[in-house]
C-alpha cells in the first residue's frame, strides 16, 4: 500500500526533498504515465508536484491513482493562510474537512462541496501529536479551498465566516475530488507562512522608506610575499594596518562618493590573517584582505559593472601602493566586491553590510521604523533578529539576543 504525498510548487516540492536528504531517507526518481514522482521507503510513500490550482491538482492526483497500484490515502501538503488569531507561522493545520469556498452552483442555498478527512489518520495524527513534544502548534479543524489569493482581512473574514476554516489554500479540493471520484481516502495538511491579511499600510509605507545605500567595498589580495610598508621601515605587518593619515584625508575620500562615485584615496582598514594561520596560504605566500570606505552602490560614471568593479580596485590598489611600494609587485590573484557586488554574491540589498544605514533616524526605537523595534512584525509569530534591527549591525549577537528574549517572554 503506497501513501500518496501532493505538493503544489516547486519550491514547496524541493524543500521536502532537502528533509529527505538531511535524514537520510533514501529515494528513487519515478515516472508514473506522464507525471513525474520520488518513491520513498521502498514504495510506501510517493511525493509528486500538483502545481497551482484545484484543476492541476486534480489532474495529477487522478492520473497518479490511475497508474500507480496500491494508493491507499492521498495527502495534500503545503503552505497555507492562517484565518484564526491563534495560529502564528510555523503551525500546521489538519483538516478535519477541506471545504471548497470559492465554489458557484447557481443554485440558492446550496452547500459549499465538502471532503471529510480521512479519520484513521487523523486519529494517528492526533494520537502522536499528544504524545510528543513539538515547538509548534497542530490544529485539526477546516481548512477552506479556492483559486482564490486571499490577502485582504476583510475577505478573510468572508470565508472564515462561510466554512468556519482554520486556514486557506489553493488546491486541497482539487485533490479531494479525485479521491472521492476513485473511492481513495484523502487528508489534506498545511503549515502557516502568514496570517491570510494585509501588512498595515503605515508598516509598508515606513519599510519603503528605510535607507540602505551602501557605502562600502572589499579587496581581497593573494600575495607572493608580504607587503612592506614604509612607515614600518620596510618591516611587514603583524595583523592590522589603518589607510587614514588625517582627518582631512578621511573627509575627502567621503567626498568623493557622496556623489556617486568611490574615494580616489580610501579609508582602508587591512589585515593579513595568513600571518597568524598560516595553513589559509601556501608556505611562503600570503592572503590580504582590504574593507574599504567609500564606494557608492551604482557608480555609472564609470561604465558598466565590470568597469566599475576595475576601476574601484585599481584605486584600491594604487593608494595602498603608496604605503606599501612592493604591493603590486607581489600580487598573484585579486578579487574586488563593489557594494553591488556585495548584493549579488551575499543577498546585502544595495551592499550595506549592516542591512540598512546606522543614522540616527534608523536607530534604537527607530530601527528598523518605528512601532516595531521590539522584533515583532505585524504577522503572529514571525520576528525580525538580524542587523537591520536595534542594535544594528557589527557583528555583537545584540539583535539575535534581544530578539530571543522577546521570543522567550511571548511564549511564556
Amino acid at each position: 500500500m503506497t501513501i500518496l504525498a501532493i505538493v503544489p510548487t516547486q519550491r514547496e516540492f524541493e524543500a521536502l526533498v532537502g528533509v529527505f536528504s538531511e535524514t537520510g531517507v533514501e529515494t528513487l526518481e519515478r515516472t508514473i504515465g506522464r507525471v513525474s514522482a520520488l518513491e520513498c521507503y521502498g514504495g510506501s510513500l510517493l511525493v509528486s508536484q500538483g502545481g497551482l490550482g484545484k484543476a492541476q491538482t486534480a489532474l495529477v492526483t487522478q492520473h497518479i491513482i490511475d497508474h500507480w497500484e496500491g494508493i491507499s490515502l492521498v495527502v495534500c501538503a503545503g503552505t497555507a493562510g492562517a484565518l484564526l488569531d491563534a495560529l502564528a507561522v510555523g503551525d500546521v493545520v489538519v483538516a478535519t474537512a477541506t471545504i471548497e469556498h470559492d465554489f458557484k452552483s447557481g443554485i440558492p442555498g446550496r452547500p459549499l462541496p465538502l471532503f471529510k478527512g480521512d479519520a484513521k489518520s487523523l486519529s494517528s495524527l492526533k494520537t502522536a501529536y499528544r504524545t510528543r513534544g513539538h515547538s509548534f502548534q497542530v490544529k485539526f479543524g477546516p481548512i477552506a479551498s479556492g483559486d482564490e489569493t486571499v490577502v485582504n482581512p476583510d475577505r478573510a473574514a468572508e470565508v472564515r465566516a462561510a466554512t468556519g476554516a482554520f486556514a486557506v489554500a489553493w488546491e486541497g479540493a482539487g485533490a479531494a475530488r479525485a479521491c472521492e471520484f476513485s473511492g481513495v481516502p484523502f487528508l489534506e495538511v498545511r503549515g502557516m507562512t502568514d496570517s491570510a491579511n494585509e501588512l498595515p499600510e503605515d508598516f509598508v509605507a515606513a519599510i519603503d522608506r528605510f535607507k540602505f545605500r551602501g557605502s562600502s567595498g572589499k579587496v581581497n589580495l593573494a600575495l607572493d610575499a608580504l607587503p612592506k610598508f614604509i612607515a614600518m621601515n620596510g618591516s611587514s605587518p603583524m595583523q592590522m594596518v589603518e589607510i587614514c593619515p588625517s582627518m582631512d584625508y578621511l573627509e575627502r575620500a567621503y567626498d568623493d562618493s557622496s556623489y556617486g562615485g568611490f574615494s580616489k584615496r580610501p579609508y582602508m582598514d587591512i589585515i593579513v590573517p595568513s600571518t597568524i594561520d598560516p595553513t589559509m596560504a601556501p608556505p611562503g605566500k600570503h592572503v590580504m584582505s582590504i574593507f574599504v570606505q567609500y564606494a557608492s552602490y551604482d557608480m555609472p560614471q564609470y561604465g558598466n559593472q565590470d568597469e566599475q568593479r576595475d576601476a574601484f580596485g585599481n584605486a584600491v590598489i594604487d593608494t595602498l601602493t603608496e604605503f606599501a611600494p612592493n604591493l603590486k609587485d607581489i600580487i598573484l590573484h585579486k578579487q574586488v566586491l563593489t557594494p553591488w557586488d556585495l548584493e549579488q554574491e551575499f543577498g546585502l540589498t544595495e551592499g550595506n553590510i549592516f542591512h540598512g544605514e546606522l543614522t540616527l533616524d534608523q536607530l534604537f526605537f527607530f530601527r528598523p521604523v518605528p512601532g516595531f523595534a521590539d522584533f515583532r512584525t505585524p504577522i503572529r509569530g514571525y520576528y525580525q533578529c538580524g542587523s537591520g534591527t536595534h542594535p544594528g549591525g557589527g557583528i555583537t549577537s545584540g539583535p539575535g539576543r534581544l530578539a530571543a528574549l522577546e521570543i522567550l517572554s511571548d511564549r511564556k
